[in-house]
């Protein structure tokens, strides 16, 4: 293991207490994952049964969960099927969740898990470090065009909406900014959807 603490102040008998209390510890939060995991394969099995617009509801009623806790059992019950349940069950759940958020770079990600097989302990604030630092550090070609952008932007919407959003992009917080494109996406994942189920359909001739 490559994490290592100074017990060079400690008796014998203090040592040998905090490493089996360690040990114990280690193994109680890989089963918490592992739960956490479990949570996440069943509130997405949930998910898949409910009519659309109803499973928010339903997780704050009858499981008192808010939304962002439900997406980072689902994500990292998802996650657990890209890496092995028992591997992702040696993180601290908040290490999983940033691992297995989507804008997660995949190379980083891969590093930080074949460190973890290896017997590396990581905190949720070092994998969230490690992550932020490789995300900046990402070529610039993988932006959009922005003069393309904008110009679609343009044919797209009238002079008050692009007003809006210069607006908006000028003067909101990052957090706000965050929450909008979030709305966006999931006005996008929906309007696929009903694309989708409309293509279904049987047509009328």
């Amino acid at each position: 293991m490559s994490n290592t603490f100074d017990y060079s102040a400690f008796l014998p008998s203090e040592t040998a207490f905090l490493q089996a209390s360690a040990k114990r510890v280690r193994a109680l939060i890989r089963r918490t994952t592992h739960q956490l995991i479990e949570i996440g394969d069943t509130l997405a099995e949930i998910k898949s049964r409910m009519p659309h617009g109803q499973f928010t509801a339903f997780c704050n009623a009858e499981l008192g969960l808010e939304l962002r806790s439900v997406e980072n059992y689902m994500s990292l019950a998802e996650f657990a099927k890209t890496y092995p349940p028992a591997l992702v069950a040696r993180l601290p759940a908040r290490a999983g969740y940033k691992l297995a958020e989507k804008s997660a770079p995949a190379d980083t990600v891969a590093e930080i898990m074949s460190e973890v097989s290896n017997g590396k302990l990581f905190t949720a604030s070092e994998v969230k470090n490690r992550l932020e630092t490789a995300k900046h550090a990402e070529p610039s070609s993988t932006a959009p065009d922005i003069a393309y952008l904008a110009d679609r932007l343009l044919n797209a919407l009238d002079v008050h909406d692009v007003g809006d959003l210069v607006l908006l992009l000028g003067t909101a917080t990052r957090s706000t900014i965050a929450a909008f494109c979030e709305r966006l996406q999931q006005g996008l994942e929906h309007r696929r959807s009903t694309t989708a189920t409309t293509l279904m359909l049987p047509q009328n001739h």
